[in-house]
């Protein structure tokens, strides 16, 4: 039997395209796989996936406004019946996992250093809209329960208070860059053997590349020059600004 192959091999032999590799995303693969912060990323991930899903589930309270479950691209006619006590249900629950979603992008801006991330303002304005307008049609509806209607609310404030946060209190910089720096200093401070296996997993990743791309010889043989941790440095926006960073700068 051989060798089970690491996440970021994997990555690149089934990537489409290597003309654009994530170098940051591959790095923290194989840090995942290869050190003792296996369990803070695989946390942190989940976070990131149950923030999205509580987020994208308010969307989904203008589903149960009316007597049909509205299905994008049917006819009115062959819409699914939402019945009154299913509507019950749905619309608390919507409305209570935005509300969570909002206080979890607060408390990532708030640990990632207060940077600015306009996907966190979009969410936020979304909530506003689709609560705002469950608010108006609520005052028109006698459907709607008052635990309901007083959760609007509330979504609708904390909404409004991630938002002027995410304008007023941000500092300036690159969110996606500092996250990388986090990981890198993460990785640094790690036992030598584990960055040796990071760096061992590196190699295999950049012949596997190689193997499928020899035009890249030029891109990964400074790529291999950085140091473990700073393997983002390679990724192409960061070059396109800053250059190919030197011993020094790394």
């Amino acid at each position: 039997m051989g060798t089970e192959r690491s996440s970021a091999v994997k990555y690149v032999s089934g990537s489409g395209s290597l003309g654009d590799l994530p170098y940051g995303r591959l790095e923290r693969l194989m840090a995942k796989d290869h050190s003792d912060l296996k369990g803070e990323l695989t946390r942190e991930g989940i976070w990131n996936m149950v923030t999205l899903i509580c987020c994208a589930a308010v969307i989904g309270v203008v589903q149960t406004w009316g007597p049909m479950m509205i299905t994008p691209g049917r006819a009115p006619s062959d819409n699914v019946p939402m019945n009154s006590g299913l509507s019950e249900v749905l619309m608390p629950l919507s409305l209570l996992l935005g509300g969570i979603g909002l206080l979890m992008i607060g408390v990532t801006w708030w640990k990632q250093g207060r940077l600015r991330r306009y996907e966190f303002a979009v969410a936020a304005l979304v909530s506003i809209v689709c609560c705002g307008a469950t608010a108006r049609w609520a005052r028109m509806s006698d459907d709607v329960s008052p635990f309901a209607f007083v959760v609007t609310w509330i979504d609708i404030a904390l909404a409004g208070i991630v938002l002027v946060l995410l304008v007023f209190a941000s500092r300036r910089g690159n969110a996606r860059v500092a996250g990388f720096e986090q990981l890198g200093e993460k990785i640094r401070a790690l036992p030598e053997v584990q960055q040796e296996a990071i760096l061992a997993s590196r190699d295999e990743v950049f012949a596997c590349v190689l193997n499928r791309d020899p035009g890249m010889r030029g891109e990964i043989e400074q790529a291999r020059r950085l140091p473990v941790g700073d393997l983002s440095k390679a990724e192409r926006f960061y070059v396109k600004k800053h250059g190919w960073p030197t011993a020094r700068d790394s």
